[in-house]
Formats: structure tokens, sequence, C-alpha cells
């Protein structure tokens, strides 16, 4: 095993909370990521979106050496309390990289450890991720899917 490699698995390296010195960090792979999944925003407002949640306590926004994660604690419904908690990404500076996968699995159990803190059952999984399904299988055990209805409205 390389030494990258070694670090990367060592258990005692875990996710941490993103703080505003990371983003010059690693602005420079992070940036055309999100520039690629909202094109329609500019990089000034995805900029300021980034500083914004990172001290919010809705967020779990967390970073390794190689990777990001962020999800979002939301209550669909006033008269439903139960939280749901919703991946935004989990992303890897190399998305190819099996080593940064592995890395960036660590985020959905730090999920799943912040989801029982929020008193949340579920977690929405693999709406941006980099890491495989079978990995963040393992990480949190039996994976559902369900169909959503929706309607398109047109704009005039």
């Amino acid at each position: 095993m390389t030494a990258e490699a070694a670090q990367i698995l060592d258990p005692g390296t875990s996710p941490r909370r993103f703080q505003v010195p990371d983003l010059d960090r690693c602005q420079k792979w992070l940036l055309p990521r999100l520039r690629a999944a909202y094109p329609h925003v500019q990089e000034d407002a995805l900029r300021g979106w980034l500083r914004g949640i990172i001290y919010q306590n809705e967020f779990m926004f967390s970073i390794q050496d190689n990777s990001l994660g962020c999800f979002q604690i939301s209550r669909g419904h006033t008269l439903s309390p139960q939280a749901v908690i919703m991946e935004h990404f989990v992303w890897c500076e190399d998305k190819d990289n099996a080593l940064h996968q592995l890395q960036a699995a660590r985020f959905y159990e730090e999920a799943a450890i912040w989801a029982k803190h929020q008193g949340a059952t579920t977690i929405l999984v693999e709406v941006n991720s980099d890491v495989p399904h079978d990995m963040i299988k393992e990480k949190l055990g039996r994976l559902f899917t369900r169909q959503e209805t929706f309607a398109r409205i047109q704009k005039d």
C-alpha cells in the first residue's frame, strides 16, 4: 500500500467541518464542479452560497484532503416533523480516483451519525456523488429507491 493510500484509508483521518480558508485551498477544483452542476448560477453567487452555508447548522459541509461532502437537513412538511437529510454533493478532487472515492464514502457515515442527532431517519443519496453505489451501500446499509411524480411548469 502506498503512503497516499495509507493516509486516505487511515481511520484516524476523518472529515471535518469546512471552514472559510478551505475555499482558497480547494476552489481550483470545487468551483468548476459547481459551475458544471449549476450552469445558470454566476461564480460569485456560488462563492457567496458556499460562504453562507459554512456556519449554518442546517448544513453538514465537510472536507477531507481530497474530497468534500455537503448535506442539508430539511423538514419538508410542517405537519410532519420527521426531518430528511438531503445530499447536495459528495465530490472527489479526482472523481475517477478509487482512493479518493473511498475517502469520500466516509461522508455518508458522518451523514448517518448527523442524521441520528437531528432525528432524521432518511438520507437522500446519489443526488450528485462521485462515490459508487456499492460504496455508499457499504457505509449506509440497504438503499431504497422511490419514484416521484412531478409537473414542469412552462414560463410565460
